[in-house]
């Protein structure tokens, strides 16, 4: 089975964050927007340059509501809306 390649950017404002994930498939991309709260967005997109464009959007967006970035991950494993924690695997 092929993975489908995802990024994840976080936003954070105190205590309020907001988590971009952006899905990209075989035939379109997918962007899901988590947070604040509770509150999920998700938008499809036909290629992948769409999809970064609306991202960068909702990127600049919120920077103007006093968000600030506080990174970005690849995530092959985890599925949307699961956070990945460390990496506990030990090498022997």
């Amino acid at each position: 089975m092929t993975e489908i390649p995802r990024e994840t950017w976080l936003f954070t404002r105190g205590s309020d964050s907001v988590r971009l994930v952006r899905e990209e498939r075989p035939h379109g991309c997918l962007l899901f927007v988590y947070g604040p709260g509770t509150k999920t967005t998700t938008y499809g997109f036909a290629n992948v340059p769409d999809c970064m464009k609306r991202q960068a959007e909702i990127e600049q967006n919120l920077l103007g509501e006093g968000y600030q970035f506080t990174g970005s991950a690849s995530d092959r494993r985890s599925s949307p809306g699961q956070s990945s924690g460390a990496d506990h695997r030990v090498s022997s």
